[in-house]
């Protein structure tokens, strides 16, 4: 009776659930609300700039007509004229037609304003899932009851599954589990216990040894990838992350004027989320790249063909973009985290 009294109250004490459910709801539905206001408007704006441009060209069609018929007006009034020497004397006053005037082309795409909605649609069960009260995030269980840290890794790999396509099934053939060096990490980097989690804490972390740390927030991971296919996985809080690869050389000193150094030189690449694009860094030189952001990410390296890819993971696996070069040493994955951020390795059996 004693535990059921505690089940029941268990049961009963839903505030803290039902308090998240509607603030869930009402965030989406002041976004849903936000984002038919601005999609109406953008498809309104849109109408409105291809109509003016369409105007614009019956203008110039009007205009083209009327110079015509008066060429055409001219030309039959020479052709009436019953003497051969008036005509010969005329003809070549009428002026030559110039060339007409080219159109201004018109353009109204509503599939590109609609396309942004139907991925924002089907990312919403996503985002209702997402930072919910701890008694309904989902746990694995353990007899051994493990510790907080190993627990919440444990909570990441109870997530369902993502979906499978050809794509993806092809590139899990060279999965690798890594792990962070953390040796290598930032003072404000606290890598966890099992290696396969790192965040950005908002102080040092206590107890860290007198490795060669980076001074930018970065960290290396342990393993290195040589000849031959790898392939790895991960899950990013937030934007303001980047993914890449390195040689072991890379500097771990703060380059001036960045705030990370993958990317500066010929030996590292990186693909850096931002808030309204990725990043891709090699050689100081960035390429913007317009794609819809994911939380989780995969990265396909051949050595051998020197081709680097950088994959977005959701209802299919989509190329975000690749780099191609020759690789001479061995490469380490390496992360830079911006504050608050957390970046956790996927791991498979």
């Amino acid at each position: 009776m004693k535990e059921l009294e505690v089940q029941t109250e268990s049961i009963k004490d839903c505030s803290e659930l039902k308090d998240g459910i509607q603030s869930k709801f009402t965030h989406l539905r002041k976004a849903l609300e936000d984002l038919q206001r601005q999609t109406v408007a953008r498809i309104e704006q849109e109408q409105s700039a291809a109509l003016e441009r369409v105007g614009k060209n019956w203008d110039v069609c009007k205009d083209r007509l009327d110079v015509l018929g008066q060429h055409r007006a001219r030309a039959q009034s020479l052709l009436a004229c019953p003497e051969h020497r008036t005509f010969l004397q005329e003809f070549p006053l009428l002026p030559p037609l110039e060339s007409p005037e080219v159109l201004v082309p018109v353009e109204f795409d509503v599939a590109a304003v609609i396309k942004p909605i139907s991925e924002i649609l089907s990312s919403i069960s996503r985002l209702l899932l997402e930072d919910l009260p701890a008694c309904v995030t989902p746990r694995a269980p353990s007899p051994a009851g493990p510790d907080p840290e190993h627990a919440q890794e444990l909570a990441v790999k109870a997530v369902a599954p993502l979906p499978k396509c050809q794509l993806r099934a092809e590139l899990l053939k060279d999965h690798r589990n890594l792990t962070f060096d953390s040796e290598t990490a930032n003072r404000y980097l606290e890598v966890s216990k099992g290696a396969h989690r790192a965040k950005h804490r908002a102080g040092r972390v206590p107890g860290q040894g007198q490795g060669p740390r980076f001074q930018p927030w970065q960290v290396l991971c342990t393993q290195s990838c040589g000849p031959g296919r790898h392939y790895w996985e991960v899950k990013i809080s937030s934007h303001s992350v980047i993914l890449g690869v390195t040689y072991r050389g890379l500097p771990h000193e703060q380059q001036q004027g960045h705030r990370f150094n993958i990317g500066l030189d010929g030996g590292s690449w990186g693909l850096q989320v931002r808030e309204d694009c990725y990043l891709a860094w090699h050689e100081g030189r960035a390429q913007k790249i317009q794609e819809q952001l994911y939380k989780n990410l995969g990265v396909s390296l051949d050595y051998g063909k020197g081709l680097l890819s950088f994959y977005g993971l959701g209802e299919r696996t989509k190329l975000i973009h690749s780099f191609h070069s020759v690789f001479t040493e061995p490469l380490y994955p390496v992360f830079w985290l911006c504050e608050g951020r957390v970046v956790t390795l996927c791991q498979r059996d």
